[in-house]
C-alpha cells in the first residue's frame, strides 16, 4: 500500500491526495464537509464526507483500486496485450467500450435451456394461459389469439434467451411480418404480456415491448354495402337453405348434414343487428333472443369487448329470425370456420356481390345512425365505449343517408321462401 502524504489544506480549500481533489466546503449552519473529485475514469462522482480523514481514507482505497488493476495489467502475457490494443481499437470506431462488447457477446451466446430461452418460456405461458381457461379465469377466444400471434413470434426467435431479446429485434419482426398497423398493434398487446409473465417469473427485469417503436394508426373511412346489395344477398341465402336435401337425423333427432339454412340468421344478425362475426360463430345462442321484448342480450362472455350489451331486433330482422328459431342452447351457427367461409363464399358469389372486410358491421352503423340520428343510441347498440369510434367511421358516411337507411331496414324475406329449420326432438 502507498505510504500517506501529509498535505494540507491549501488556503482555497483544496487538497490534491493520492492523485485525487480533496475540498472543503462550509455549511450555512457553520459546520464543513469535504469532497472527493474521482476524475472523468470514475464518472466524475463527488462522494462526500464529514471529516478529513474519512476523505483521505476514501482517496486512498481508489487509489489503491487503480494501482491493483495496473498490476493485473502488467501480468498480461504480449500476445494478450496485443489483442486487447486490437479490440479496443476496433470498439473505438464502434463507438462502444469493451465491456458493453463483452455484455452483448455474453447475452447472445448464454446456454439456453427451459429455464432461460424464450421457445420453451413461450410453452410454459401457454400452459399457464390453458389452466387459466379450464377454471374460467382467461376467455377460450383470448387464449386461440395468444397462440396465433405468439407461434410464428416463438418459431423466429424462439432460440434466444429471453432477456437478450430487444426492442429493435421486436420491432424488425414486426416490420417482417406484421407490417399493417392494426395487427402490428394486436401482436404487441400479446407479445407484451408475455414479456409481463416472464418478469413475474424472474426471467428478466424490463418488457422490451415498451420501447419498441409506436406506428400510428391511418384513419380511413370504412366501405359498406349498399341496401341494393343486401337484398341480393339475402336472397341468395334463402335460396342457398332451401337447396338442403339431406333431412336424415340421427338417434337424438338431430339433423345428420350442416343445415344450409344456418347461414341466413348469421348473415341477417351482422346485416340488421351489427354482431361481430366472432360473437356470432359458436358464441351466441338462441337462448340469448328475447323475441317478446326484441331483445339480443350478447354477454360478457359472448361480447368480443368482455362487455355485456343489449341489442334491439329491428322488426325486418325478427321476420329473418323467427322462421330459423332452433332450441334454445343452440349455437346460431353451429358448424365449423371452414364450412361458414365457404357456404359465405358461395352466397356471395351467388348474389354477384363482392364481399368487404366487416361490410356488415359497417353497414349496420351507418344506416342505423342515418335512421335514427343518435350517436349515443347507435354506440350502445354496437357496443363502443367511446363515441370518438363512431365519429371515425360512420358520422361521416351517415350523412344524407336516410332515404337509404329506410330501405335497408325494409329489407325482409319473401315469406313462404324460408325453409324453416328443424328443431331437436
Amino acid at each position: 500500500m502507498a505510504k500517506e502524504r501529509k498535505l494540507t489544506i491549501k488556503a482555497e480549500g483544496k487538497e490534491h491526495y493520492e492523485g485525487f481533489t480533496i475540498t472543503k466546503h462550509e455549511r450555512p449552519n457553520g459546520s464543513v464537509y469535504y469532497d472527493v473529485y474521482l476524475g472523468r475514469a470514475l464518472g466524475r462522482k463527488r462522494p462526500r464526507f464529514d471529516t478529513l480523514g474519512a476523505a483521505r481514507g476514501f482517496a486512498q482505497l481508489k487509489s489503491n483500486e487503480l494501482t491493483d488493476h495496473g498490476i493485473k495489467g502488467q501480468k498480461l502475457s504480449e500476445k494478450q496485450k496485443t489483442d486487447a490494443a486490437a479490440a479496443f481499437e476496433r470498439t473505438m470506431k464502434l463507438g462502444a467500450t469493451l465491456e458493453a462488447v463483452l455484455d452483448f457477446y455474453e447475452k447472445h451466446h448464454q446456454r439456453i435451456d427451459e429455464n432461460n430461452g424464450l421457445g420453451s418460456l413461450i410453452d410454459k405461458y401457454w400452459a399457464v394461459k390453458e389452466k387459466q381457461v379450464e377454471q374460467g379465469e382467461f376467455r377460450i377466444r383470448s387464449y386461440n389469439e395468444c397462440i396465433k400471434c405468439l407461434k410464428d413470434f416463438k418459431l423466429d426467435l424462439g432460440h434466444l434467451a429471453v432477456d437478450a431479446v430487444t426492442p429493435k429485434e421486436i420491432d424488425s419482426w414486426l416490420d417482417q411480418n406484421r407490417p399493417k398497423p392494426t395487427s402490428r398493434a394486436n401482436h404487441k398487446v400479446y407479445i407484451k404480456a408475455f414479456f409481463n409473465w416472464a418478469i413475474s417469473e424472474e426471467k428478466l427485469e424490463i418488457n422490451p415491448v415498451k420501447k419498441t417503436r409506436k406506428v400510428k394508426r391511418s384513419k380511413h373511412i370504412v366501405s359498406i354495402y349498399t341496401p341494393a346489395e343486401v337484398e341480393a344477398v339475402m336472397m341468395a341465402a334463402i335460396k342457398f337453405g332451401a337447396e338442403h336435401k339431406d333431412t336424415r337425423m340421427d338417434k337424438n333427432g338431430k339433423p345428420i348434414a350442416p343445415e344450409q339454412s344456418a347461414i341466413i340468421p348469421y348473415l341477417a344478425l351482422g346485416f340488421f343487428a351489427g354482431i361481430r362475426p366472432n360473437e356470432l360463430h359458436k358464441r351466441l345462442r338462441w337462448k340469448d333472443f328475447n323475441f317478446e321484448l326484441g331483445e339480443i342480450h350478447v354477454n360478457a362472455e359472448t361480447s368480443k369487448t368482455s362487455s355485456a350489451r343489449i341489442v334491439h331486433i329491428e322488426p325486418n330482422l325478427a321476420e329473418y329470425l323467427i322462421p330459423c328459431r332452433k332450441e334454445d342452447n343452440e349455437f346460431i351457427f353451429p358448424y365449423s370456420d371452414s364450412t361458414l367461409k365457404r357456404w359465405r363464399t358461395k352466397v356471395f358469389s351467388n348474389a354477384q356481390v363482392e364481399t368487404i372486410q366487416d361490410g356488415s358491421r359497417h353497414s349496420y352503423g351507418t344506416y342505423h345512425l342515418a335512421k335514427y340520428e343518435s350517436v349515443d343510441k347507435t354506440m350502445r347498440e354496437m357496443g363502443h365505449k367511446l363515441p370518438q369510434t363512431l365519429h371515425d367511421f360512420y358520422v361521416g358516411l351517415a350523412e344524407n343517408r336516410d332515404k337509404q337507411a329506410e330501405k335497408y331496414f325494409n329489407i325482409t324475406p319473401n315469406k313462404g321462401k324460408i325453409i324453416p329449420m328443424v328443431k331437436a326432438g
